[in-house]
């Protein structure tokens, strides 16, 4: 481990992740910075790799930098760091994914009482692929996407 506090911007860059985090467990926002440099970009490629749209990921990208802030004293430098960031990573990602499919439930549900009062409207002769495209722009016209 490195013990001698680094100077310049290249110096910092040349540190190894862990004696990053021991820096950065000891107040140095430098060492933050470094790592967030090092790791913004691979995990947002990660999160939109997860069909996150670009708004959601950067937002749950400020998240996991949150988060390692809020837990970096947990944070041994014994064990390796990118696996530590990624475990933080998947979670929240776990979490979110948990969010939106619970919102998604709720507007299917909120979508349902739409689709049985016009389903009487439908001739018996319909198929499954107009009875998937009327749901589907009632779904947008209930949710003002159109």
């Amino acid at each position: 481990m490195t013990r001698e506090r680094p100077c310049t911007r290249l110096e910092w860059s040349k540190l190894d992740d862990e004696d990053l985090m021991i820096f950065y467990q000891a107040g140095e926002m430098q060492a933050f910075e470094v790592l967030y440099m090092r790791y913004s970009g691979r995990l947002y490629a990660y999160l939109l790799k997860h069909k996150l749209n670009p708004e959601g990921a950067q937002e749950l990208l400020q998240d996991i930098f949150a988060r390692l802030h809020r837990y970096k004293e947990q944070y041994n430098p014994q064990q390796p760091f990118l696996p530590w960031l990624f475990t933080l990573t998947r979670h929240l990602l776990l979490d979110h994914m948990k969010k939106s499919e619970t919102v998604l439930t709720k507007r299917s549900q909120s979508l349902e009482p739409h689709l049985l009062e016009n389903s009487e409207c439908r001739d018996s002769n319909s198929n499954g692929k107009e009875d998937l495209q009327l749901a589907f722009a009632q779904y947008l016209r209930i949710n003002k996407v159109l």
